[in-house]
Parts: C-alpha cells; structure tokens; sequence
C-alpha cells in the first residue's frame, strides 16, 4: 500500500453518532454495513431537514397571505405542535 501525500488526503465532517461506529468498527464491535447504514441514514436526515422551507425563505407579503389562508380556511392547515407530531411519526415508520 503506498503512502499518500498530504495534499491528497481529504477530510470529512460525520455525525457524532457515526464518529463513535467507526471507532467501533476499528476496535471490531461493529461491522462495516453497520457504519455505512449510519451513514446513510444520518445524510436522509439531513435531506428532510433541508427540504423543509425556512420563514426566512418568504417575503412578509407571502407570510401575511399564508396567515391569511389559514385564518380563512383552518381545517387545510395545522398548528406547529400537530406536525412535529406527523414529521415523528413518518420517522418512527421508516
């Protein structure tokens, strides 16, 4: 196996949680599926936080209209609390 310079190298940012399988995997607790599943489903997360849209993402005229929508019509929306509870319970199911 040949050495590789420094400047080859390449660093990654992983979880906490993926952090502690590797070194499990280098001490031979884990295997190497176990660490990639953790990888996998850490990057998921990632993608459904990110697809989530930001209130700084909207203009204060498309916030008072969505205000508006839901005043007019409460039954097609939520409060906050009752989809933190779908968005756990969609997790729970995967």
């Amino acid at each position: 196996m040949q050495a590789m310079e420094p400047e080859q190298k390449k660093s990654v940012m992983v979880s906490a949680d993926v952090h502690r399988r590797i070194v499990a995997l280098r001490k031979g607790d884990q295997t190497y599926g176990d660490v990639v599943a953790a990888s996998i489903r850490v990057l998921e997360e990632r993608e459904e936080i990110s697809s989530l849209p930001c209130v700084d993402d909207f203009s204060e005229e498309e916030i008072d209209q969505m205000f508006r929508e839901a005043q007019e019509h409460p039954e097609e929306f939520c409060t906050l609390e009752e989809f933190m509870k779908k968005q756990e319970e969609i997790r729970r199911k995967k």
